[in-house]
């Protein structure tokens, strides 16, 4: 695996816009905040042409979404490639992404989450480049917290490298109170994964046997209520997803309320599971966040219902 280069200010950050553009008062406000923010740290901003643009769902066509993300990834003049925002429909940009291309290409940083897992985990699994599943741009030091944004810097500065949780809140395992795992962090948003199985993007089945099962699969949802994750759950279990890896990592719902009287806890209990579960982790669609490198080498641990994440980037 791929660590990209870690940086060092001056350095330029490259907006793109590959599934929604920045689009509305609120989302505007916040990005210009970011921006200005980022500006005074130190940073250079480049935007792509689609980045203030919306409709019906997308930036730009699909093509042209691709062709302003494959510019700036392969751009050397750029050091980071950092997404505006999340949005619906990004997969209708992967036919349009040379993967061997970008395997050959300079790693570079790219940050994004929700539906920019589209790019996240097959950025991973076919060119075997890291990339920061995270906050997107437009949520820096404005929806997300000081401390998070701050340590989101600190690790694509190669300065802190060991999270812990923000909030005091339990994070819960199964099926034991403490636990340690390690291996390779891969992962992504259920919408987006669910919909990319048995297509030629993903294959995190191939990643995890190529990695001798040493690996960690993270997965978090956006519209899906408990029961939707535990469906979505019991299909990936079903398809093999969980022979050759050592624990999911669940990152905390937004929708979170038990539904039809069904908590988080009992419904990751009723699937009877082989391998642990960590949840309420502090990773998707709820802030604050902790940055998850995806398809870096990991230590978990949760001692005491508190979540600690200790990224290895010598690991071979």
């Amino acid at each position: 695996m791929k660590i990209p280069a870690f940086i060092k200010l001056p350095c330029t950050i490259g907006v793109v816009a590959p599934s929604f553009g920045v689009s509305g008062e609120r989302y505007i406000a916040n990005y210009e905040k970011a921006k200005q923010e980022l500006i005074k740290e130190g940073f250079t901003i480049v935007e792509c042409k689609s980045i203030y643009q919306l409709e019906k769902a997308q930036s730009n066509t699909p093509k042209n979404r691709a062709k302003e993300l494959m510019k700036f990834y392969l751009d050397d003049k750029i050091d980071i490639v950092w997404s505006c925002a999340g949005g619906e429909i990004m997969n209708e940009i992967l036919p349009y992404l040379d993967f061997k291309l970008l395997k050959q290409a300079k790693p570079k940083w790219f940050i994004g989450y929700s539906d920019n897992s589209n790019f996240c985990l097959p950025l991973a699994t076919h060119a075997h480049i890291a990339s920061i599943y995270g906050m997107t741009i437009t949520e820096y030091k404005t929806d997300q917290w000081i401390e998070s944004s701050n340590d989101l810097i600190a690790l694509l500065k190669n300065e802190k490298t060991v999270f812990t949780q923000y909030l005091d809140e339990d994070t819960g395992v199964l099926p034991r109170k403490n636990i340690k795992l390690e291996g390779y962090l891969i992962g992504g948003t259920l919408d987006v994964i669910t919909n990319l199985m048995e297509t030629e993007y993903e294959k995190i089945r191939e990643f995890s046997k190529g990695k001798k099962g040493k690996v960690l699969l993270f997965l978090e949802a956006y519209d899906y209520n408990i029961l939707g994750v535990k469906r979505c759950l019991w299909q990936l279990n079903q398809a093999g997803y969980f022979n050759h890896i050592q624990g999911i990592i669940l990152g905390k719902l937004r929708i979170s309320d038990p539904y039809f009287d069904v908590t988080l806890d009992e419904a990751l209990k009723d699937l009877k599971l082989s391998i642990p579960i960590i949840y309420d982790v502090e990773v998707g669609h709820t802030y604050p966040t902790i940055p998850f490198v995806n398809g870096a080498y990991v230590n978990v641990e949760v001692k005491n219902k508190r979540f600690t994440i200790a990224y290895d980037f010598k690991h071979k």
